[in-house]
């Protein structure tokens, strides 16, 4: 999506004339669909899920769609203890082995612990 972006939406335009907060609203628009194609997303409206888009996007330095595993531990556990829950990083290691989460990882992943499912 972010070469998509880079090589043909801002080609033509001047740095100063783009408006960033309407790309990452397209962007969000084009991916959105596979969110709320699955009824399976109960925690999260269409707008809340976007804010969590932007903020995976922040974390995604490299644009490679995907975020290390340890960022994303950061963010979860941050919005764990505003839950006033305690923080438990195994779950996370048990979902994903690998090193990096994709967004709808992230998602999952936040959605899981907002429901206290564990059994992974």
């Amino acid at each position: 999506m972010k070469q998509y972006k880079n090589s043909f939406l801002l080609l033509t335009a001047q740095a100063e004339t783009i408006d960033y907060s309407k790309v990452h609203q397209l962007c969000w628009t084009i991916v959105q669909q596979k969110f709320f194609k699955c009824s399976d997303h109960e925690y999260f409206s269409e707008d809340a899920a976007f804010q969590q888009f932007l903020v995976f996007n922040i974390l995604d330095i490299e644009e490679i769609s995907q975020v290390e595993k340890e960022e994303i531990a950061i963010i979860l556990e941050k919005f764990v203890h505003a839950m006033g829950k305690g923080w438990d990083p195994k779950p996370l290691q048990e979902y994903c082995e690998e090193n990096h989460l994709t967004f709808w990882q992230y998602l999952e992943c936040l959605e899981k612990y907002i429901s206290g499912n564990e059994k992974w």
